[in-house]
Parts: structure tokens; sequence; C-alpha cells
């Protein structure tokens, strides 16, 4: 049976699922890891650590993962207060920690990076060493530091160390993350010291290269997101962007291989940026990127692929599983 992680209404899941089930593979999709306890739940028993029940979760032969959300928790408090808040952020890391133990090992079996914190502090440190150019970086945590760098590189970008936000506070939430440069007016309203930040060089560009990486293969479009100011920073702020296949030089696609075995990802998308030089920097790797629009506009069918490699996983246990029993 092949476990689908994923948000139900993920069109590219759904597209995975079709071929499964052309494919008469049998599968279960969940979205949380509440989803995952109930159904692998006997009567209303909870699960059994090292029992039968966690013999059937051990048992799943192959599985895909496509950011179905990370960690949902039940909180009696809906008061967000520091003690509110303080509650709500130990269920989580609790939550978590049940996550991580579930999943353990399914990237052997399957399809997916399951709960992994991407660094892109580490992730940029081995571009560099793999030998991507990678734009100048630095983490401040006060205006002075970012007055210095201002004036160093004249425009400057901030985003996430770590995956984005994931907060709920009661009727309020923050979700996902995005890149936004930071002008002269924003470090006027900032206060003299504020927590450790991650900013960058701003690379000038002539446009954007979003790379799916799966199995040793590379897949990668150009969006021409220069033409939308609403996109200049971050293609994601965009629509209707121009969005063509783009042949990366084989040489930088066994750069982009080394990459991510070292990273030890099994897939994700890669972002990339060309500059009217001709030059192409590396800006990060998401574990969890979305592909279903590189899918389409390159004509790749990648979520064909992703089916054809869990049947031949399911295939290549049912093999061992006959074996075994002669």
């Amino acid at each position: 049976m092949v476990l689908i992680h994923s948000r139900f209404a993920d069109e590219t899941a759904n597209e995975v699922v079709s071929w499964l089930t052309s494919y008469g593979i049998p599968f279960k999709r969940i979205n949380f890891i509440n989803d995952f306890f109930n159904s692998i739940s006997e009567s209303e028993k909870g699960i059994d650590i090292l029992g039968n029940n966690e013999k059937k979760i051990r048992s799943i032969y192959s599985s895909f993962y496509l950011n179905g959300g990370t960690v949902k928790i039940n909180s009696p408090l809906t008061k967000m207060d520091n003690f509110g808040m303080g509650i709500n952020k130990y269920l989580f890391g609790e939550s978590k920690l049940l996550y991580a133990h579930f999943y353990k090992g399914f990237p052997e079996k399957g399809f997916g990076n399951f709960p992994i914190d991407i660094n892109k502090l580490t992730v940029l440190r081995i571009a560099k060493e793999c030998g991507l150019m990678v734009p100048p970086t630095a983490i401040v945590n006060s205006k002075q530091q970012l007055e210095f760098y201002f004036s160093k590189w004249e425009r400057i970008i901030t985003k996430s160390i770590g995956n984005g936000a994931e907060i709920e506070a009661g009727e309020f939430s923050i979700s996902g993350q995005r890149t936004e440069e930071i002008t002269r007016s924003d470090m006027e309203r900032l206060s003299n010291d504020f927590s450790p930040s991650l900013i960058q060089k701003l690379i000038p560009k002539n446009f954007e290269v979003r790379v799916f990486w799966f199995d040793n293969e590379v897949h990668s479009v150009a969006i021409f997101s220069q033409r939308d100011r609403s996109a200049m920073i971050d293609f994601r702020n965009g629509e209707k962007l121009r969005t063509v296949p783009y042949n990366l030089d084989v040489q930088y696609q066994k750069i982009l291989n080394r990459l991510m075995h070292n990273l030890k990802l099994n897939y994700g998308s890669i972002d990339l940026i060309v500059t009217p030089n001709d030059e192409i920097y590396f800006l990060e790797v998401n574990p969890f990127g979305q592909f279903g629009f590189l899918s389409k506009a390159g004509n790749f069918h990648i979520e064909k692929k992703i089916a054809d490699y869990l049947n031949k996983v399911e295939n290549s246990h049912a093999r061992a599983a006959n074996q075994t029993c002669y």
C-alpha cells in the first residue's frame, strides 16, 4: 500500500492518485498526523508503540509526501496570552516528535522528504562547497548592522532561515514564506534591536529558473517574473507569468545532483536566477516545493513519473514478499 500525505485540495497529489488508481495500486491518503493516528488505531485504543499497531505502520511499502501540513495540535486554550502561546508551543513540539517517529525510515521506502526542518544557511554553505554561485548573505539583529550592509550592498532582501511561519493564535494565523526587499523606509521603522534575521544582497535578474529534481533527473523552466512589478522580488507574488522549458547545462545539472545527494534529499524544488550577464545564482531548495505548474509548463508529466516510481517500489516489495514465502 502507498501512503500519500498531502493537502486534500492539492491538484498535484490528485494527479498522482489518478495514476495510482489507473495502475490498480492500493493507497491511503491522509492530511495531518491526526488522520494517520486515527486511521492506524484499532477501535479507540491508540497506537501500541512497539506492538501490532506500529508493525502496521512499518508494513507500508512506499509513500509519497507532498507537504500535507506539518503538525496539527488540538489545544484546549483559545486565549493567546503568553501562557497560552507557551502551552501551544509545547504541544506543537510533542506532536512533532510523534510525527517524526512514525515517519522515520519512510524516505528509504518511497518518495518525499519527511518532516524535515530545512536550514537555508546550511543549504547555502553546501551549495557553495559544490561550486554554485550564491548571493552574499549575513545574519543581523540590529538596525546598525542592517545599515552597514545596506550601504555595502545598496539593495537587500530578507527571507526566513527555515521553512517559514506556521503560527496559529486564536482566530489569527500566519502561514507560508516569501522573499521581501528591505527599503530605507522599512529600516527607519525598525527598532534598534530585533531577532536574528537572514539578509542577502539583491542580485539583479533577467529571469528566474525553477528546477524540480527527482531521481537524478532535472526538470526546469524559465519564469519571466521581471515583467510583473509585483513578482520582481518573488515570482510567487505574480499571476500568469510567462513560463517556458529551460535547459540547464549538463555540467550544472551534475552539480545540482551532487547538492541534492549531499543534502540527503530525494526530491525538491530548486530556485535559481539568471542575471543580465548570464550568470546563474543558486537561491534555495524547497524540500516540499510545488511542481504542478512546472510539470504542465514543460510538459514533463512529473506526476506520472512519481506514480511509476511508487509502482516500482510496490512491485519490488511484492516480489521480495513472494520469495520469502518460498
